[in-house]
Protein backbone atom coordinates (compact mmCIF):
# COMPACT_ATOMS: atom_id res chain seq x y z
CA UNK A 1 0.00 0.00 0.00
CA UNK A 2 1.09 3.25 -0.98
CA UNK A 3 2.17 5.54 2.30
CA UNK A 4 -0.03 8.83 2.76
CA UNK A 5 1.44 11.84 3.95
CA UNK A 6 -0.61 14.50 6.83
CA UNK A 7 1.11 17.58 7.22
CA UNK A 8 1.00 19.11 10.83
CA UNK A 9 2.71 22.84 12.17
CA UNK A 10 4.53 22.96 15.58
CA UNK A 11 4.26 26.43 16.47
CA UNK A 12 4.39 28.69 19.65
CA UNK A 13 2.06 29.62 21.73
CA UNK A 14 3.15 33.31 22.61
CA UNK A 15 5.98 33.98 20.30
CA UNK A 16 7.69 32.55 16.93
CA UNK A 17 9.68 29.56 17.52
CA UNK A 18 13.23 28.35 15.63
CA UNK A 19 14.82 25.56 15.14
CA UNK A 20 16.65 26.82 17.63
CA UNK A 21 13.88 26.58 20.63
CA UNK A 22 13.35 22.82 20.00
CA UNK A 23 15.66 20.09 21.18
CA UNK A 24 16.26 17.21 19.74
CA UNK A 25 14.72 15.44 22.75
CA UNK A 26 11.78 17.50 22.49
CA UNK A 27 11.31 16.82 19.03
CA UNK A 28 11.68 12.87 19.38
CA UNK A 29 9.07 12.79 22.60
CA UNK A 30 6.24 14.59 20.15
CA UNK A 31 6.91 12.37 17.18
CA UNK A 32 7.30 9.63 19.89
CA UNK A 33 3.33 10.11 21.20
CA UNK A 34 2.24 11.06 17.94
CA UNK A 35 3.09 7.48 16.89
CA UNK A 36 1.25 6.13 19.27
CA UNK A 37 -1.68 7.97 19.25
CA UNK A 38 -1.70 7.19 15.46
CA UNK A 39 -1.22 3.39 15.30
CA UNK A 40 -2.88 2.60 19.06
CA UNK A 41 0.45 0.49 19.79
CA UNK A 42 4.07 0.51 20.38
CA UNK A 43 5.65 0.77 17.12
CA UNK A 44 8.91 -0.40 15.79
CA UNK A 45 10.05 2.59 13.36
CA UNK A 46 9.49 6.14 13.60
CA UNK A 47 5.99 7.11 10.97
CA UNK A 48 6.77 11.06 11.39
CA UNK A 49 9.70 13.19 10.19
CA UNK A 50 10.85 17.19 10.39
CA UNK A 51 10.65 18.64 6.53
CA UNK A 52 11.05 22.21 7.13
CA UNK A 53 10.92 25.49 9.09
CA UNK A 54 8.15 27.93 8.03
CA UNK A 55 8.30 31.27 9.23
CA UNK A 56 8.54 30.66 12.42
CA UNK A 57 6.85 27.21 12.46
CA UNK A 58 8.49 24.04 12.57
CA UNK A 59 6.53 21.87 9.60
CA UNK A 60 5.87 18.38 10.33
CA UNK A 61 5.29 15.50 7.89
CA UNK A 62 3.65 12.25 9.25
CA UNK A 63 3.86 9.49 6.92
CA UNK A 64 1.81 6.41 7.18
CA UNK A 65 -0.53 3.72 5.59
CA UNK A 66 -3.65 4.32 4.57
CA UNK A 67 -5.51 1.75 7.13
CA UNK A 68 -4.39 4.37 10.24
CA UNK A 69 -5.60 7.50 8.31
CA UNK A 70 -9.01 6.88 9.87
CA UNK A 71 -7.31 7.09 12.79
CA UNK A 72 -5.30 10.35 12.37
CA UNK A 73 -8.90 11.89 10.67
CA UNK A 74 -10.67 11.40 14.19
CA UNK A 75 -8.01 12.88 16.15
CA UNK A 76 -8.26 16.15 13.86
CA UNK A 77 -11.86 16.11 14.32
CA UNK A 78 -11.34 15.73 18.51
CA UNK A 79 -9.08 18.37 18.64
CA UNK A 80 -11.30 20.39 16.39
CA UNK A 81 -14.52 19.79 18.73
CA UNK A 82 -12.78 19.80 21.37
CA UNK A 83 -14.61 15.87 22.11
CA UNK A 84 -12.10 13.25 22.52
CA UNK A 85 -14.87 10.68 24.09
CA UNK A 86 -14.96 8.71 20.81
CA UNK A 87 -11.11 8.23 20.51
CA UNK A 88 -10.06 4.74 21.71
CA UNK A 89 -8.05 4.90 25.17
CA UNK A 90 -4.41 4.63 23.93
CA UNK A 91 -4.85 7.18 21.16
CA UNK A 92 -6.65 9.59 23.73
CA UNK A 93 -3.74 8.32 26.39
CA UNK A 94 -0.85 9.74 24.40
CA UNK A 95 -2.32 12.85 23.28
CA UNK A 96 -2.97 13.49 27.00
CA UNK A 97 0.92 13.09 27.25
CA UNK A 98 1.87 15.08 24.19
CA UNK A 99 -0.49 18.04 25.54
CA UNK A 100 0.99 17.84 29.17
CA UNK A 101 4.74 16.76 28.65
CA UNK A 102 5.59 18.52 25.49
CA UNK A 103 2.94 21.26 24.36
CA UNK A 104 2.32 22.44 28.03
CA UNK A 105 6.16 22.17 29.40
CA UNK A 106 7.32 24.27 26.19
CA UNK A 107 4.27 26.32 25.01
CA UNK A 108 3.79 24.61 22.26
CA UNK A 109 0.89 24.18 19.90
CA UNK A 110 0.39 21.52 17.22
CA UNK A 111 -1.69 22.42 13.86
CA UNK A 112 -3.41 19.76 12.08
CA UNK A 113 -3.27 21.08 8.02
CA UNK A 114 -6.74 20.25 6.56
CA UNK A 115 -7.00 17.80 4.04
CA UNK A 116 -10.27 17.09 2.79
CA UNK A 117 -9.76 14.50 0.17
CA UNK A 118 -8.63 12.06 3.64
CA UNK A 119 -10.91 13.63 5.93
CA UNK A 120 -8.29 16.00 7.89
CA UNK A 121 -9.84 18.89 9.74
CA UNK A 122 -7.79 21.87 9.99
CA UNK A 123 -7.41 21.79 14.03
CA UNK A 124 -5.05 22.60 16.68
CA UNK A 125 -3.99 21.18 20.17
CA UNK A 126 -2.87 23.51 22.78
CA UNK A 127 -1.86 23.61 26.30
CA UNK A 128 -4.79 25.12 27.18
CA UNK A 129 -7.19 22.76 26.06
CA UNK A 130 -9.00 20.22 28.72
CA UNK A 131 -7.61 16.82 28.57
CA UNK A 132 -8.26 15.13 32.03
CA UNK A 133 -7.49 11.64 32.73
CA UNK A 134 -9.80 9.28 31.99
CA UNK A 135 -11.75 7.60 34.58
CA UNK A 136 -12.08 3.93 34.44
CA UNK A 137 -14.96 1.59 33.02
CA UNK A 138 -14.90 -1.41 34.83
CA UNK A 139 -16.77 -4.78 35.05
CA UNK A 140 -16.20 -6.99 38.29
CA UNK A 141 -17.24 -10.63 38.22
CA UNK A 142 -16.51 -14.04 38.87
CA UNK A 143 -14.79 -16.21 36.21
CA UNK A 144 -12.57 -18.99 35.79
CA UNK A 145 -9.18 -18.08 34.26
CA UNK A 146 -7.23 -21.43 32.23
CA UNK A 147 -3.90 -21.88 31.26
CA UNK A 148 -0.46 -23.29 31.24
CA UNK A 149 1.05 -22.96 35.06
CA UNK A 150 4.69 -21.43 34.81
CA UNK A 151 6.25 -20.62 38.32
CA UNK A 152 4.32 -20.25 41.42
CA UNK A 153 6.41 -19.33 44.71
CA UNK A 154 7.68 -16.00 46.21
CA UNK A 155 7.62 -14.70 50.43
CA UNK A 156 4.04 -13.21 48.87
CA UNK A 157 3.18 -16.47 47.00
CA UNK A 158 2.46 -15.90 43.74
CA UNK A 159 1.41 -17.87 40.30
CA UNK A 160 2.72 -16.68 36.65
CA UNK A 161 -0.19 -18.41 34.39
CA UNK A 162 -0.11 -18.16 31.02
CA UNK A 163 -3.31 -17.68 29.64
CA UNK A 164 -5.11 -20.14 26.76
CA UNK A 165 -7.34 -17.32 25.49
CA UNK A 166 -4.55 -14.56 24.61
CA UNK A 167 -0.84 -15.86 25.37
CA UNK A 168 -0.09 -13.42 27.99
CA UNK A 169 1.22 -14.34 31.21
CA UNK A 170 -0.59 -12.97 34.29
CA UNK A 171 0.78 -12.32 37.71
CA UNK A 172 -1.61 -13.63 40.59
CA UNK A 173 -1.80 -13.48 44.43
CA UNK A 174 -2.49 -16.81 45.87
CA UNK A 175 -2.76 -18.28 49.06
CA UNK A 176 -0.18 -20.61 50.75
CA UNK A 177 -2.71 -23.21 50.04
CA UNK A 178 -3.74 -22.62 46.53
CA UNK A 179 0.40 -21.84 45.87
CA UNK A 180 0.87 -25.41 47.33
CA UNK A 181 -1.76 -27.20 45.15
CA UNK A 182 -0.17 -25.20 42.22
CA UNK A 183 3.65 -26.30 42.76
CA UNK A 184 2.36 -29.86 42.25
CA UNK A 185 1.35 -28.89 38.48
CA UNK A 186 3.95 -26.69 37.01
CA UNK A 187 3.64 -26.52 33.62
CA UNK A 188 0.31 -27.96 33.38
CA UNK A 189 -2.40 -26.35 32.32
CA UNK A 190 -4.93 -25.34 35.22
CA UNK A 191 -7.99 -23.93 35.68
CA UNK A 192 -8.28 -21.13 38.42
CA UNK A 193 -11.80 -20.04 40.26
CA UNK A 194 -12.24 -16.52 41.60
CA UNK A 195 -13.22 -12.84 40.98
CA UNK A 196 -12.06 -10.45 38.20
CA UNK A 197 -11.98 -7.24 37.44
CA UNK A 198 -11.74 -5.94 33.59
CA UNK A 199 -11.35 -2.58 31.75
CA UNK A 200 -14.49 -2.79 29.78
CA UNK A 201 -13.12 -0.93 27.31
CA UNK A 202 -9.50 -2.91 26.60
CA UNK A 203 -10.74 -5.84 27.91
CA UNK A 204 -7.85 -6.14 30.17
CA UNK A 205 -7.72 -8.00 33.41
CA UNK A 206 -6.85 -5.52 36.18
CA UNK A 207 -7.16 -7.49 39.18
CA UNK A 208 -7.94 -11.60 39.66
CA UNK A 209 -8.44 -12.86 43.10
CA UNK A 210 -7.73 -16.80 43.28
CA UNK A 211 -10.54 -18.71 45.62
CA UNK A 212 -9.67 -22.00 43.81
CA UNK A 213 -8.21 -24.36 41.94
CA UNK A 214 -10.44 -26.55 39.61
CA UNK A 215 -10.23 -29.74 37.86
CA UNK A 216 -9.26 -28.42 34.04
CA UNK A 217 -10.83 -30.48 30.89
CA UNK A 218 -10.39 -29.82 27.67
CA UNK A 219 -13.16 -29.12 25.99
CA UNK A 220 -14.93 -27.45 22.90
CA UNK A 221 -16.96 -23.53 22.78
CA UNK A 222 -20.17 -25.07 22.74
CA UNK A 223 -19.19 -27.51 26.06
CA UNK A 224 -17.63 -24.43 27.45
CA UNK A 225 -20.91 -22.12 26.71
CA UNK A 226 -23.10 -24.97 28.08
CA UNK A 227 -21.35 -24.92 31.05
CA UNK A 228 -21.35 -20.77 31.33
CA UNK A 229 -25.11 -20.98 30.55
CA UNK A 230 -25.54 -23.88 33.56
CA UNK A 231 -23.53 -21.74 35.81
CA UNK A 232 -25.22 -18.55 35.38
CA UNK A 233 -28.86 -20.00 36.09
CA UNK A 234 -30.64 -17.81 33.77
CA UNK A 235 -29.35 -14.65 35.04
CA UNK A 236 -28.23 -13.27 32.27
CA UNK A 237 -31.03 -14.92 29.64
CA UNK A 238 -32.25 -11.72 29.47
CA UNK A 239 -29.44 -9.29 28.59
CA UNK A 240 -27.98 -7.66 25.77
CA UNK A 241 -24.46 -7.77 26.19
CA UNK A 242 -23.88 -4.88 23.86
CA UNK A 243 -26.13 -2.82 25.48
CA UNK A 244 -25.23 -3.88 28.95
CA UNK A 245 -21.41 -2.84 27.77
CA UNK A 246 -22.12 0.41 26.56
CA UNK A 247 -24.01 1.34 29.97
CA UNK A 248 -20.99 0.72 31.84
CA UNK A 249 -18.83 2.60 29.52
CA UNK A 250 -21.33 5.37 29.39
CA UNK A 251 -22.18 5.43 33.37
CA UNK A 252 -20.87 2.59 34.85
CA UNK A 253 -18.96 1.58 38.22
CA UNK A 254 -15.86 3.51 37.78
CA UNK A 255 -12.37 3.08 39.43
Amino acid sequence: MNPQIIELRLDGVQKKITPNDIDITQLGELLTLLGKAIHEKNISEPIARLTGVFEGSLGLQITTVPEYIPVIAAISEACSSHNYENLPKTTYEALRLLKTDVLQKNQFKLSFIANPELGIQQAELKPSDSLPARTLAILKGSTVLTGECLTVGGATPNVDLRLHQTGKIEHIKVSKTIALELSKKLYQDVALAGTATWDTETWELLEFKCDQVQTFTQGGIQTGLQRLRDLSQGVWDDVNPSEYVAGLRGRGERL
